[in-house]
């Protein structure tokens, strides 16, 4: 079977409180050929505009797809609390730092699984003051 030119695993879309998209999952071939259709207001235009990459789906709906390609990974020890000796021993939790004790608010560590990029679900808004934090 061939791979498909195009995949959409449960992409959502919010706008503030209203869901544009939600959970949209399609597949298309190469040679296939698909509509959308739906009354005014029920998203097709929204996806078409995510697939095209001129909007990003909502954060929760692309962690959630990434989590669902990538499987369940063991998060780095750094980030495990070491409730007894042995996983103390193991070195969960050795070298974790604290956000909030840096300077900066952020102290760079990665808390991606190894092996796995480091990847920016959420991106602020152009307007606000969200972006410059």
């Amino acid at each position: 079977m061939t791979a498909p030119a195009l995949r959409l695993q449960g992409v959502s879309k919010h706008y503030g409180t209203v869901r544009a998209v939600d959970r949209v999952t399609l597949e298309v071939r190469p040679g296939e050929v698909y509509a959308l259709l739906g009354l005014n207001g029920a998203g097709k235009t929204t996806v078409m505009r995510t697939v095209l990459g001129m909007v990003r789906p909502s954060a929760a709906g692309a962690a959630t797809r990434t989590a669902r390609e990538t499987g369940s990974l063991m998060p780095p020890k750094h980030i495990l609390n070491a409730p007894t000796k042995m996983m103390k021993g193991l070195g969960y939790g050795k070298g974790y730092e604290y956000d909030h004790d840096t300077a900066d608010g952020f102290s760079g560590q990665n808390y991606f699984p190894e092996g796995m990029p480091r990847q920016q679900f959420y991106r602020p808004p152009e307007r606000g003051f969200e972006r410059e934090i």
